[in-house]
């Protein structure tokens, strides 16, 4: 017996016609880890751009402080010469629309600490962080884990029809 047939003996998969057991088996299966991906910089900063905040970090970067009208107290902030190259770095690669290996030594720490120091100064929300994140992963389907390519007529096969 095949790996394909044994996944459609269990019971998730019985009732499903050879159509829709295909596409559940090729739809990203969340029991599964995430798959660090390459990621274009440009791409992954959408949300950033969704919510005002890279537009916040070009404001802020060009003047070197938090605008009195939008800091706390409103008194312009001075930002330190960390959290301006954190700030240009970032501009940079979207800029540029950097492409980013995650097997390559230290870019996953390089791109959270990045991330975290935006964060720490208020300059990048949590819920943004994390929707950036999210486009540097991939949750596989179970056929890609499975190095399986899966389709209505595999299904079909795989269940004995002719």
């Amino acid at each position: 017996m095949t790996l394909l047939s044994e996944r459609l003996q269990q019971p998730d998969m019985t009732a499903l016609s050879d159509v829709q057991a295909a596409n559940a088996l090729n739809a990203p299966d969340a029991t599964l880890p995430a798959v660090p991906v390459e990621f274009s910089c440009r791409a992954i900063a959408e949300p950033a751009v969704l919510s005002g905040e890279l537009a916040m970090l070009r404001i802020v970067a060009r003047l070197g402080h938090f605008p009195a009208d939008v800091a706390p107290g409103n008194q312009s902030i001075p930002i330190p010469t960390p959290g301006l190259i954190a700030i240009g770095t970032m501009l940079d690669a979207v800029d540029r629309d950097l492409r980013v290996d995650p097997n390559a030594p230290g870019a996953a720490g390089q791109v959270m600490a990045l991330l975290g120091a935006l964060e720490d100064m208020g300059l990048l929300l949590p819920a943004t962080k994390a929707a950036i994140l999210a486009g540097t992963v991939k949750i596989p389907s179970w056929a890609e884990s499975n190095g399986i390519e899966v389709t209505a007529r595999s299904v079909g096969l795989a269940r004995g029809s002719v």
